[in-house]
């Protein structure tokens, strides 16, 4: 007579029961109310009091400010037209944002109101886009990132302080673009781009993640997160990146990072669910794990050594406080 074993089929159950299990990340953090429902898609620290964030819905967008330090908001404008998923400010008054179908909208007045700029002509249709990223590096030149669904990206680019705007098409999604000391650096679906010195973006050889955010603590020493739970360290500008954790290789996991910051030895990395790394010691560790009420966080940035903040759906605005 033969025996059927139950052992493995148990064995299995339980392992995927673990491995679904969310772990919590002992992570102090403080829920603030603001003035929107909408979805807050970005943020852009100012300086250690100004911070604005941005989102909206399909069909209208909205831009938030804060002056103290993310502990209060105030409505700036929610008269867009297109959802607003990122925005960056020369300083108090001048500012640039993004938003769907590769609009661009400039502020001269701080953000309460904003001048679209659109080439109907320059941009063919396939590389119209969701601009989810932007940096500038002086007033003159700037950079925006975009793509949707793991389709064809966009750069947008300028060299007369939004005046005019140059495009440049790729074949897979972006969604992050920062200057650093190698030039500047693009991260997107299965793909890293490089532009050194002004010059055309060339591909880098790296892994065929699906990088969500790049982040740079000085113009050499930087970090990147991807979709799949990895994160990776560059020490030379992002010429390369070499991985540095990885989250969810484990069958069922769900760990998925969207949005990563970095400021001297500290970074905080966090995506679907709440799900966040955090390192203190420049990236050699990672604590991680489900936080800031299990909510889906689409930004992440330092105000300064010892707090965060963070934006999520729902016009959900986190502090998160780290010890000195």
């Amino acid at each position: 007579m033969i025996r059927k074993s139950h052992a493995a089929p148990l064995v299995l159950l339980l392992t995927l029961f673990l491995s679904c299990k969310k772990e919590k990340l002992n992570l102090v953090f403080e829920e603030i109310n603001t003035p929107t429902n909408c979805n807050l898609n970005n943020l852009f620290i100012l300086n250690d009091s100004v911070v604005f964030a941005c989102g909206g819905q399909t069909g209208n967008g909205v831009i938030l400010r804060s002056s103290d330090g993310g502990q209060s908001w105030q409505l700036l404008n929610d008269q867009f037209d297109y959802n607003i998923h990122s925005l960056f400010f020369l300083d108090n008054q001048h500012g640039f944002c993004g938003s769907d179908s590769t609009h661009v909208y400039q502020t001269n007045d701080g953000g309460i109101s904003w001048q679209m700029h659109f080439d109907w002509e320059g941009i063919p249709f396939q590389y119209s886009s969701p601009l989810r990223s932007v940096c500038f590096v002086n007033k003159d030149t700037g950079f925006f990132a975009g793509g949707k669904n793991f389709d064809r990206g966009i750069i947008y680019s300028t060299t007369d302080g939004g005046e005019h705007w140059n495009v440049s098409g790729f074949e897979h999604e972006l969604r992050c673009i920062t200057p650093t000391a190698a030039g500047i650096l693009s991260g997107g679906y299965g793909t890293m781009l490089l532009s050194k010195q002004n010059t055309a973006f060339e591909t880098l050889n790296c892994d065929r993640s699906f990088y969500t955010g790049i982040a740079f603590s000085n113009t050499t020493d930087g970090v990147a997160c991807s979709y799949n739970g990895a994160l990776y360290h560059t020490d030379n500008g992002g010429n390369t990146f070499s991985l540095a954790d990885k989250k969810n290789q484990t069958f069922g996991k769900s760990e998925h990072f969207l949005c990563i910051d970095a400021r001297k030895n500290k970074i905080i990395s966090s995506g679907l669910g709440g799900f966040t790394a955090v390192s203190t010691d420049g990236g050699e560790n990672y604590d991680s794990g489900y936080s800031l009420n299990n909510s889906r966080i689409n930004s992440v940035k330092f105000l300064n050594d010892t707090i965060a903040i963070a934006s999520s759906d729902f016009g959900k605005i986190f502090r998160i406080h780290f010890s000195d």
